[in-house]
């Protein structure tokens, strides 16, 4: 676990607040490929947690960047919530989040949709909310605090993989290791890069 005491504490505030993480896609030729990094910040520290961002849920690949409770909570929400995959649009997703929406503000009446972003894919559809924003992803997209980086990367042809790598390199709330889901006939599942 790495240690974050060095950083001034109004840039630790920033950490409840943040769109912290990198989650980036890319699709191309019949195949959907999905990158995160590992990285669990809290006031106090870093480490690095895979799985915890990135996870499948009944075929569905759910990535995040915000709050770190989003995730979590959102696995004990989508377990009721039946996705209707064949023909799931964006204003499908709009209305999952609604509903999510609501069953987080059962347990944090606080709770605020536009403080996030998630990436919801399968392997002939991709979409992005970031709050209330819902888009279909045709090409590439990027979403959390190393984005800027990582959407330059695919720009200019690089991999997810390599996206969220660069982003690890040039963003504080970015950390290795890397995970990707790679969308095709099966789903492929990895954890790699460093630590």
């Amino acid at each position: 676990m790495q240690k974050c005491e060095h950083l001034p504490s109004f840039l630790l505030r920033v950490v409840r607040r943040a769109l912290l993480s990198i989650v980036c896609v890319k699709r191309e030729e019949g195949v959907t490929t999905i990158s995160a990094d590992s990285a669990l910040c809290t006031e106090e520290s870093r480490k690095s947690v895979p799985g915890f961002k990135l996870f499948e849920v009944d075929g569905w690949i759910f990535g995040f960047v915000g709050m770190a409770e989003v995730p979590t909570l959102f696995k004990l929400f989508i377990r009721d919530y039946k996705i209707e995959s064949e023909d799931f649009t964006a204003v499908d997703m709009t209305e999952l989040i609604i509903n999510f929406a609501d069953f987080m503000k059962e347990i944090r009446p606080e709770y605020d949709a536009n403080h996030g972003a998630m990436l919801m894919a399968k392997r002939d559809k991709v979409f992005v909310s970031e709050g209330l924003s819902v888009i279909e992803v045709k090409d590439t997209y990027a979403i959390g605090s190393g984005s800027e980086v990582a959407n330059v990367m695919l720009s200019l042809g690089a991999s997810t993989y390599d996206a969220v790598d660069k982003a690890c390199e040039t963003n504080i709330w970015c950390y290795w290791p890397i995970e990707t889901y790679t969308l095709g006939e099966t789903t492929e599942h990895t954890i790699s890069g460093r630590k």
